[in-house]
Formats: structure tokens, C-alpha cells, sequence
């Protein structure tokens, strides 16, 4: 169990670095040639799925998670991740997740992950999901095949942007095939990490350094 929780961290991990690289300039081609992009008129903000809400705060009224089973290792914040079971699910999906910044325990991502047969499959299951949020949400972005290489298990990596928020969808292959949708938001990403480290570095011995 421990070396399957170990895997599903590391495959959310590797998912959600990857995306956030995707949104860095660097990372990504400028040229409209060199990038499949297909723009339609946005009709919702992205604000949330499966019934979480980005930046809704954990209370009282979240009756069914399980705290700090997945995460990021040692020395991440891995105890603030909850696995959650929601009422409105989606037919890909079998495991669900969210994040909360460590302090003021806002939501920052909300993640899901269902196991496919096959790439065949999985690409089929997040077209159609794709075809769905594009819908709601606008704009999608195929990320470089340059940045592809970095990652070479994620398959088909694909990415709406609003702002600070972002809705993504993959599928990985670890050695399971598996289709990931992640929906975050920067700037309270970013937000956790700087509680992480307050919260960190009021915890250790700073005097040999």
C-alpha cells in the first residue's frame, strides 16, 4: 500500500509540476504555429469541480476526507492534501483530491484520476472532457512537444487558462495508464508555499546557518 501511495503522489506531483511549467513563458513556444490553439468565447469562470470550490475555505462542512494521505514526500506539504469522496463525480474519474494552503487553509487545486485500458482510451475519455470544458470555460492550449520531452510518461497534456486559474487535463502512464484533471489556482498556489515556508522555518534550527 505504502509503495502505491508512493506512486499515485508521485504521479499528481509530476502532473501538476508539469502543468505549472506549461503556464511559465519559458516553457512555451510564442509562435501561434508552433502551438495548437483553438479560442472560443468564454461563457463561465473557473472557479472549481465536483462540487469544491478554488479558495473555499476547509471547515466543517467537508464531513467525508481523508487527511494527508497523499502528498508531496518529507519534506512537502503533503499533510495538506485531503483525498474527498464528492457528490457530483464524473464517470473517468475514481480518486479526487484537494489542496489547502497550510495557514488559512484556502483551496488552491482540486485533482482527480481515473485508471483507462489503454493511451487509445484515455485519449477517447479526455477529448470528450475537453470538448465539455471547452464549453464552459474557452481557450485551450496544446502544450509545446517541446515541453513534452521533460515529462515523456504524461501523454497529451492539454491546458485552459483564465488569469490566475487554470483547468488541465493528462494522461500519464506510470506504468498504469491513467487520465488526470487538475484545476488550480496560481495565486493561491503560490500563497501555500509561502505558509510553507513560514510555517517550516519557524519550526527549525536556523542557528548553524
Amino acid at each position: 500500500m505504502n509503495s502505491f501511495r508512493g506512486l499515485l503522489a508521485y504521479t499528481l506531483i509530476s502532473v501538476q509540476a508539469f502543468f505549472l511549467m506549461g503556464c511559465d513563458d519559458r516553457y512555451v513556444r510564442s509562435s501561434s504555429s508552433d502551438r495548437d490553439i483553438v479560442t472560443i468565447i468564454n461563457e463561465e469562470e473557473i472557479t472549481g469541480a465536483f462540487g469544491v470550490k478554488l479558495g473555499q475555505i476547509l471547515d466543517s462542512q467537508f464531513k467525508e476526507v481523508t487527511y494527508g494521505k497523499f502528498g508531496y514526500g518529507k519534506f512537502g506539504s503533503g499533510k495538506y492534501a485531503y483525498k474527498f469522496y464528492p457528490d457530483k463525480k464524473f464517470r473517468s474519474f475514481s480518486t479526487y483530491f484537494f489542496y489547502i494552503t497550510p495557514k488559512t487553509r484556502r483551496i488552491h487545486t482540486i485533482s482527480a484520476i481515473g485508471g483507462m485500458d489503454n493511451d487509445s482510451t484515455c485519449k477517447k475519455e479526455q477529448a470528450l472532457i475537453m470538448a465539455i470544458i471547452k464549453k464552459k470555460y474557452g481557450e485551450v492550449d496544446k502544450l509545446s512537444s517541446a515541453l513534452v520531452s521533460f515529462e515523456p510518461h504524461l501523454i497529451n497534456p492539454q491546458i485552459i487558462e483564465q488569469g490566475d486559474r487554470r483547468v488541465a487535463t493528462v494522461c500519464s502512464r506510470l506504468p498504469d495508464v491513467d487520465l488526470h484533471i487538475v484545476y488550480y489556482d496560481n495565486r493561491l498556489k503560490e500563497l501555500a508555499e509561502n505558509e510553507r515556508i513560514d510555517l517550516e522555518s519557524s519550526k527549525v534550527d536556523s542557528s548553524g546557518l
